[in-house]
């Protein structure tokens, strides 16, 4: 079985996927940065107190300290996009369109200045984020494949029945 995927890449996609790579591997520090303030607000007020109009407002300077994640992941988004958007600008081949042929060896991709082949052994997992399919490599190089890239609804099934085969349970689709 072969699959033939056409894609041509636009800024939305790559931005979304450096996105969700950028979320999963900041996730723990997202969470802690939001979890230890709001602990220290919900625990250190105890039940009677919440009623005293006087221990709420002296908790202002507290909630305060929730705009301190809230910052820092504005300052993380910021971050990614602009990054995103100059390596956008100054890397030719993230914007060349592509010919991507799917196989039970493994991924040939093709566009008018770079050519390469991957096999399923060197695709570490895959998943699904939105509309694409993400598809890391053992170096932790990406495949971008968005659904609109396949030519049918079929394409997708027979590339999730080669993925999932191919990659057993690191395969998220």
């Amino acid at each position: 079985m072969e699959i033939e995927v056409n894609y041509e890449p636009d800024f939305r996609d790559y931005f979304r996927a450096v996105r969700h790579i950028a979320l999963k591997r900041f996730r723990f520090l997202l969470v802690v940065l939001v979890a230890l303030p709001l602990a220290l607000v919900l625990f250190t007020v105890t039940e009677p107190q919440r009623s005293d109009r006087r221990v709420l407002s002296s908790l202002g300077g507290v909630w305060s300290t929730l705009l301190i994640p809230a910052g820092l992941a504005l300052v993380m988004y910021s971050g990614a996009y602009y990054s995103s958007r100059k390596q956008w600008a100054k890397a030719s081949d993230l914007r060349e369109p592509r010919r991507i042929i799917i196989t039970e060896k493994g991924l040939d991709v093709k566009g008018s200045t770079f050519s390469g082949q991957t096999e399923w052994t060197n695709i570490a997992a895959g998943e699904k984020s939105g509309d694409l399919y993400l598809l890391r490599t053992r170096g932790g190089a990406y495949y971008i494949l968005p659904e609109r890239s396949f030519s049918s609804d079929i394409q997708i099934q027979e590339f999730l029945t080669i993925t999932s085969r191919r990659l057993g349970r690191s395969f998220r689709g």
